[in-house]
């Protein structure tokens, strides 16, 4: 059953995502009175349509992309409008890709009490917060009756470091109980709610039995499965945090990938960047993910995130997407040469060609990354 309801909100997902964005380009073109032919979510057959005025709205049969048909897009109409027009067409999906964002964060962000978790893959300083915490939290689940730290330790705390130094993995902290056994040292605590951060003193055992831990204590492992360490921050209370968290996510993705590319072309290996980008299993991965947590508005800004992502994308330089589309307009308006249509025609193609190549690559890496391949070679040889 779980299956089911992903697939229905990964479709429903991808199909918001869609419309918000084509809804961008289809606006700025009726403001501007360009005709537009055709506004469709999603490719293939028809299996439902409208038309109204010159417009043909509709619903196609593979949910996974859009398109708005813009009159004389490549010869004619809309070719011939103002540069200044044009790249407000072009551009219009990428900032309804924002806006959405900025929504669906100012309305969620209240239900988190304004809180905010990213893992700490780069250096960086949030905006609008009032508060920012970069740790490793090892929430206490148990306390052994025979620990020496029973009566220092509280059930949910959580741990963040020891003698004010914070340590940045599971295998690190347990290096420090190591070194300290046997005394007692001083804690430092963060509280996941407020995200206040407090110290105490806790006395760290020396069991004859290594077996039992030195500390006596099992903990949570939701943020140790990340491996690494993460930015808990808190944004002011009002609904303006939906600008600033999203100019944050927007700013973090951009340093992320600069510094996995760059570090990836230093070195000549790509394997973090090839774990680190996804495609559509990837996303159904993080879907699945909510669906079994139980509480679908998570949903919202997972969303959120992704509309992020694809405006970054979009705005790429790249033939066949917006920021290509918009930098053909640019290049005309500087140099005073249009290009023919019939080399823009060849430039697209390439670009699609080039997009299409690279996301099956990365749907392909992420079938082995994910183990849904042994799954799908299993439906076939049932």
């Amino acid at each position: 059953m779980s299956g089911i309801i992903t697939i229905i909100a990964l479709l429903l997902l991808i199909s918001v995502l869609v419309f918000v964005h084509e809804l961008g380009h289809f606006l700025a073109a009726k403001f501007q009175g360009i005709p537009v032919k055709e506004f469709a979510i999603g490719f293939g057959k028809k299996i439902f349509s409208f038309k109204r005025g010159d417009t043909v709205y509709a619903l196609r049969l593979i949910p996974l992309g859009g398109f708005v048909e813009l009159e004389g897009e490549s010869t004619g109409e809309f070719r011939n409008r103002p540069a200044y027009q044009k790249l407000i067409v072009m551009l219009a999906g990428v900032f309804m890709n924002i806006v959405f964002a900025i929504v669906a964060f100012g309305l969620y962000l209240p239900k988190l009490d304004y809180n905010f978790t990213l893992p700490a893959i780069v250096d960086f300083t949030f905006t609008g917060t009032e508060k920012q915490v970069k740790a490793f939290p090892l929430t206490a689940l148990e306390i052994l009756d025979s620990s020496a730290a029973k009566g220092d330790l509280e059930v949910g705390e959580s741990i963040i470091g020891i003698n004010g130094e914070r340590f940045s993995s599971f295998a690190q902290f347990k290096e420090m109980l190591n070194e300290y056994k046997g005394t007692d040292q001083e804690f430092e605590f963060l509280d996941l709610e407020t995200l206040d951060t407090y110290s105490k003193p806790v006395t760290i055992g020396n069991p004859e039995n290594e077996d039992q831990g030195i500390l006596g204590v099992s903990f949570d492992g939701q943020f140790s499965e990340i491996g690494q360490m993460g930015y808990f921050v808190k944004y002011n209370p009002s609904f303006l945090s939906g600008f600033s968290v999203t100019y944050d996510i927007a700013k973090f993705e951009v340093k992320a990938i600069g510094n996995l590319l760059s570090n990836s072309f230093r070195t000549g290996d790509f394997t973090e960047v090839g774990e680190n980008v996804g495609g559509l299993p990837a996303i159904s991965s993080q879907v699945n993910q909510v669906v079994e947590l139980g509480d679908l508005s998570f949903l919202i800004p997972l969303a959120a995130i992704i509309s992020i992502s694809l405006a970054i994308f979009n705005i790429l330089p790249l033939p066949a997407l917006d920021g290509g589309q918009a930098l053909i307009v640019v290049f005309e308006t500087i140099t005073r040469r249009k290009l023919s249509d019939e080399l823009i025609g060849k430039i697209n193609l390439a670009g699609f060609i080039f997009l299409i190549g690279l996301a099956i690559l990365i749907n392909v890496k992420d079938l082995f990354q994910f183990g849904w391949l042994d799954g799908i070679l299993n439906i076939f040889r049932r």
